[in-house]
């Protein structure tokens, strides 16, 4: 889809329309939002390595549990360090997603900018969906999936609209009002993708899907390298694709042109 298709207002939620201009905008910035993307995910992936490392090495029982609880505080490292830098990219693709759509080029400087000028809300925001959604899946799982799509476009209401903290969640409920079952869609159909991708990735790096004995360490570091591979590539697709379907709720609800939305990066 190309700015030009914001001068008619669809009448409907197009999921077809959100998956092509998910992946016409991600083609047009392949590489600054790899790059974005591999800063994001390295730190808690080098973290995750660093806690898994020791069980690599074969710790079992009483000294596998030692091990665990010696490393809670690095999980915890890992859990916080992954959120500031999800939801910081997310802010830095939703920037390059608008002014993509506006028919301008992503600055790979801007797009950074525009997470680091919302830093504090935006951690904020990730601490607090994080723990929201994470209860309603603690609790009866499917209040998780609602709570989740109901505050999936949080982050650019935050970008695009600049609101307050809460103000952005109530306005993300707000957008997805009425179109919850097809953001569901869109979501199931990439979780599934990737499903896929790493069943596939799996039995390539010497890991069975239902491996009955300890990977060994070489086997696993490649796994490991793949599958960060992976991660990049769908964290930086997922991070547009809800700045995507962000720009498809306010077409239909607001009637909204890319130039009105790229305009308060100007």
């Amino acid at each position: 889809m190309t700015t030009t298709d914001a001068t008619v207002v669809p009448a409907q939620f197009g999921m077809g329309r959100v998956i092509a201009r998910t992946f016409d905008v991600f083609g047009q910035n392949f590489v600054p939002f790899l790059l974005l993307a591999t800063v994001a995910v390295a730190p808690p992936m080098l973290i995750g390595w660093l806690w898994m490392k020791p069980f690599l090495a074969g710790a079992k029982g009483p000294a596998a549990a030692s091990l665990f609880l010696s490393n809670l505080p690095l999980m915890m490292v890992t859990i916080i360090v992954s959120v500031i830098f999800t939801y910081l990219l997310q802010a830095a693709l939703v920037h390059g997603t608008i002014t993509t759509l506006n028919g301008k080029p992503a600055s790979l400087g801007e797009c950074i900018a525009t997470a680091f000028n919302s830093l504090l809300p935006l951690i904020a925001i990730g601490f607090l969906v994080t723990l929201v959604v994470g209860l309603g899946f603690i609790l009866l799982f499917v209040p998780g999936i609602i709570l989740g799509l109901v505050l999936s476009v949080v982050v650019p209401v935050r970008v695009v609209e600049r609101k307050p903290i809460f103000d952005s969640f109530s306005r993300s409920a707000e957008l997805t009002s009425g179109h919850r079952w097809a953001i569901f869609g869109l979501v199931f159909i990439f979780f599934l993708a990737i499903m896929i991708a790493q069943s596939v990735i799996r039995p390539l790096t010497g890991l069975g899907l239902l491996a009955t004995s300890q990977p060994t360490a070489p086997a696993f570091t490649i796994f490991w390298v793949a599958d960060a591979i992976l991660r990049i590539f769908t964290t930086s697709i997922g991070a547009v694709g809800i700045a995507s379907i962000y720009y498809e709720l306010r077409l239909i609800k607001d009637g909204v042109a890319p130039q009105e939305l790229a305009a308060v990066f100007a």
